[in-house]
């Protein structure tokens, strides 16, 4: 669920987006072109910047239902709401690890994990 909206399907960018309507490619931190919006088209962008997936670069993700996980969620989002009667069912665990920037290799995102549920 985004913005009241069911979504069945999502494309998970090496380039820190996720995206639930349309594909988008643009590495670049920039506005919206072309009709796009982040609320409109479905799109959260937690590490948007041009990265490049190297050998030694993972992006996965996972579908979890692990009590573990949705506490996670469930505490990050008691936090931001001030609100703690959220209970996920289901979290979406997305990770980009050891993914190097592209214009400087020897900067390295180490670690991002996004919890979406």
């Amino acid at each position: 669920m985004y913005s009241n909206t069911k979504f069945f399907c999502m494309q998970i960018s090496s380039n820190g987006l996720i995206t639930f309507r349309i594909p988008f490619s643009n590495f670049r931190r920039e506005k919206f072109s072309d009709g796009f919006s982040l609320f409109q088209d479905a799109i959260i962008a937690p590490l948007w910047t041009d990265l490049i997936l190297e050998e030694s670069a993972r992006l996965y993700y996972r579908v979890s239902r692990n009590p573990s996980d949705l506490d996670v969620i469930a505490s990050l989002i008691a936090n931001a709401t001030l609100d703690d009667s959220y209970l996920p069912i289901l979290a979406v665990v997305v990770t980009w690890e050891n993914v190097p920037l592209f214009r400087n290799k020897a900067s390295i995102v180490s670690s991002m994990h996004i919890h979406y549920s």
